[in-house]
């Protein structure tokens, strides 16, 4: 595939990304993520679904880079998904994946389908449903820091979810 270089306004601390030039050549991205957890992230789903924008082999050079700075890998997803911008999420929690994510964990069937413009507010909807300690996910620990997402400003409207426990990962903190 085809790589652009997406320079970053935020510039808290990554400067540019290559990513794919599917983004420069639509109007609109609508992400369709799965809910899974996460060994380093504790949770993936709408945030870190941005990171498949990443050029081919740039990924694994990326966690690489990173190395066990979790917080650091953070940072990255959380500056790409603002740079990326997606217009529409839909996050699949029919089937999840709980455990050992996001490769060797095990289904779980949550029957959760949660949609918004916002990726950071669906991760926290997610977290809040799946009952997950929001101080380990990562992503909305950063986010939070950087004052991208406001957990107070997050109003979550549909049908009525009781909460659902699943396994979380092993993170390495």
């Amino acid at each position: 595939a085809k790589k652009i270089r997406l320079r970053i306004r935020l510039n808290k601390v990554f400067k540019k990304f290559e990513i794919s030039n599917v983004v420069d050549s639509v109007d609109k991205i609508i992400s369709l993520p799965k809910i899974k957890t996460h060994g380093q992230l504790y949770l993936t789903a709408a945030v870190k679904n941005n990171f498949g924008f990443i050029v081919g082999k740039r990924k694994p050079e990326w966690h690489f880079r990173i190395g066990f700075d979790f917080d650091y890998f953070a940072k990255m997803i959380c500056e790409l998904a603002i740079a990326i911008n997606p217009t529409f999420t839909i996050c699949d929690g029919i089937v999840a994946m709980e455990g050992a994510g996001p490769t060797s964990g095990n289904a779980k069937e949550l029957g959760l389908i949660l949609a918004g413009s916002d990726p950071f507010s669906i991760d926290y909807a997610i977290s809040k449903f799946l009952d997950l300690d929001n101080n380990k996910n990562l992503v909305l620990k950063v986010a939070r820091e950087m004052n991208i997402v406001d957990e107070k400003n997050i109003e979550i409207v549909g049908d009525s979810v009781e909460i659902i426990h699943i396994k979380p990962p092993a993170v390495i903190l």
